[in-house]
């Protein structure tokens, strides 16, 4: 969830993945097909591939409480990464202007139910991330299988995750999943020999400053856990594993 210029969905690709990716801006969709090789690559197989599944699907939705609604999305002409659902977000980060434009709304729990169950779900939905969630209990209550893996950018939600059945976990620096095997030299990220990028497996926590998973606990009582860090906010990532 958040295609947005699609370096995250290049990575999964590359790492021989399907994928199913949700953007609300269509603008930001058409601008990304271009930008990466393996997309390239993946839009074309797609069209010509009838009746068989393709490896990438983008779909032009909003992540929403309901299905088969429409909602307003604003977009940001500056910053096209901090678009969202939320009206507050032209008044409070409107520089370079802000359209709106009227997408059609789906629930995470249904993206799961009409394409399967996926490996890894990321969500980075600009302040809809518990939103998607919440609906993924719907799921959880009709015994549908969840992902094994999660990345939020809402570092927050750690408790909805757990009641989830999630048990190890990582708070990682926040920044796209495939950046999480370079070093920005500030004390919180470590290199993975990883040169495509790494996965949730692969990143390394702040926690422990290893790949290890670590208990909620862990990750609770962390000096840099707290959700409202707007300046360089963590990640969390969950795992539906044992600990060991």
């Amino acid at each position: 969830m958040g295609y947005h210029e699609g370096r995250d969905t290049a990575l999964f690709l590359r790492k021989g993945m399907r994928v199913r990716s949700v953007e609300a801006d269509v603008d930001t969709i058409a601008s990304t097909a271009t930008r990466h090789p393996a997309i390239r690559a993946a839009l074309r197989e797609s069209s010509r591939s009838e009746g068989v599944a393709s490896r990438l699907q983008v779909l032009n939705v909003a992540i929403s409480n309901s299905s088969g609604d429409s909602i307003t999305f604003y977009a940001l002409r500056n910053a096209p990464q901090l678009s969202s659902i939320h009206a507050s977000t032209c008044a409070a980060r409107n520089g370079g202007g802000c359209i709106t434009k009227t997408v059609p709304t789906v629930t995470c729990a249904d993206l799961v139910r009409t394409h399967g169950t996926p490996i890894l779900l990321k969500i980075d939905i600009e302040g809809a991330d518990r939103l998607c969630l919440k609906s993924l209990l719907e799921l959880q209550a009709a015994g549908v299988p969840l992902p094994t893996y999660i990345a939020i950018e809402d570092n927050g939600a750690l408790d909805l995750l757990v009641s989830l059945g999630y048990t190890g976990f990582k708070l990682v620096a926040g920044r796209e999943i495939n950046e999480c095997d370079s070093d920005d030299h500030d004390g919180r990220h470590s290199i993975v020999p990883n040169s495509l990028g790494g996965m949730p497996w692969e990143c390394v926590d702040i926690v422990t400053g290893t790949t290890r998973w670590v208990s909620a606990a862990a990750v609770r009582s962390h000096e840099l856990f707290n959700h409202a860090v707007v300046d360089k906010p963590n990640d969390l990532y969950a795992a539906r594993l044992s600990l060991s």
